[in-house]
């Protein structure tokens, strides 16, 4: 049975919204990276074949990790980005965090143009594209902080419907 590349996408997008992680880490070893941030989009399970999968359809490593019984997919950079931009659509849970993810990546090679244009090396950014490259590095850590309860969350609802009781009843005056 032959599928259409939209449902590897929304598989893709499935498994990064179950196991995976969508990352602006910091790299302070190596300043070929951007400023010391790399994208990065990787996915942890102990079942190899959604891996093999990843790394069939969209290329990429897979590897085994040796301190525990699971197997790793990663992308990076450039080709983290790609991915990103074909799976952003169906993501559920980390849409914010791809979006945020993309963003990083393009202003990311723009500035890293304009550092060759301007004849610098690679890595040798103006302070302030350092500066807008790590507040994405925070914009993202913020959106992975454990989120408030919303409106509409079951545990809030209730919250809710029990103060509306106890208020026993709505007093219109006048």
């Amino acid at each position: 049975m032959k599928y259409h590349k939209y449902a590897y996408y929304a598989y893709a997008a499935g498994l990064i919204d179950a196991d995976g992680t969508i990352g602006i880490y910091r790299n302070n070893k190596n300043q070929k990276t951007g400023g010391g941030c790399i994208l990065k989009v990787s996915i942890q399970q102990a079942d190899r074949r959604a891996i093999d999968f990843l790394a069939g359809f969209f290329g990429g490593r897979a590897m085994q990790r040796k301190d525990e019984d699971a197997w790793c997919w990663y992308r990076y950079g450039p080709k983290a980005l790609e991915l990103l931009k074909k799976i952003e659509p169906f993501l559920r849970i980390k849409r914010d965090q791809a979006r945020l993810a993309i963003r990083f990546e393009l202003y990311r090679q723009r500035a890293e143009r304009y550092t060759l244009c301007s004849g610098s090396p690679i890595g040798n950014f103006s302070d302030e594209a350092r500066i807008k490259l790590m507040w994405f590095h925070d914009q993202m850590r913020e959106l992975k902080q454990p989120q408030r309860p919303s409106l509409y969350h079951p545990q809030r609802l209730s919250e809710t419907t029990l103060e509306y009781e106890r208020s026993d009843s709505l007093t219109l005056s006048e």
